[in-house]
């Protein structure tokens, strides 16, 4: 429902001449009041499971960059929420997609921030919400960033990955192994890989 008044939104400023720039800004204005209310009402499911994922990329990085604890709570309370089926209710099992993709995005953003605090407690997330979702192509996206990661940030994800041991198991289940990354990431998932051996 929210998508649709969303769109017929966009539709009347359409007709009343607003730019595609100003109807940006006002997606902008708008994601940053709904993170704040998500930060409000962190037991609001609805308000995690429904919405989050649609925020914005730009309002996502400005918050990475200038709030990255507050994205953080953000990460946990959507973990905590992903991971009780009883929040879940009646939404189909393939929109969690959706929902496991944003914190990937949150993951991408504090690496390319350098933010390793952030890295490490949404990694975990990501990696624990994955193990119970087990949801294919998500499994597949963050096997190739796994690939492409680098530096002060691939130690961190491999310190999450040897902690995250269901986490590991999912990514390298049916015999994946990465063909390429660093080091410390390739030790961690060909230790792994001998445990499931």
């Amino acid at each position: 429902m929210a998508e649709v008044v969303a769109l017929l939104g966009d539709v009347a400023r359409e007709v009343r001449g607003e730019t595609a720039e100003a109807r940006a800004a006002s997606r902008s204005r708008d994601g940053h009041a709904y993170l704040e209310e998500c930060l409000s009402n962190p037991d609001d499911a609805d308000l995690y499971l429904d919405h989050l994922h649609r925020v914005e990329e730009s309002v996502l990085s400005s918050w990475v960059e200038g709030r990255s604890q507050d994205v953080g709570v953000l990460v946990q309370q959507l973990e905590t929420h992903l991971l009780d089926g009883m929040k879940w209710g009646g939404r189909g099992f393939d929109a969690v997609g959706s929902r496991i993709a944003w914190l990937r995005r949150v993951v991408q953003h504090a690496a390319a921030r350098g933010d390793e605090g952030l890295l490490e407690d949404s990694v975990a997330s990501l990696l624990r919400v994955e193990a119970h979702w087990e949801r294919f192509p998500q499994r597949q996206a963050t096997r190739a960033w796994l690939e492409s990661v680098s530096g002060a940030s691939a130690r961190t994800v491999a310190r999450v990955l040897s902690r995250e041991v269901e986490g590991l198991r999912w990514l390298l289940a049916e015999g994946w192994f990465p063909e390429r990354g660093d080091p410390t990431i390739l030790a961690v998932c060909e230790t792994g890989a001998l445990r499931r051996a």
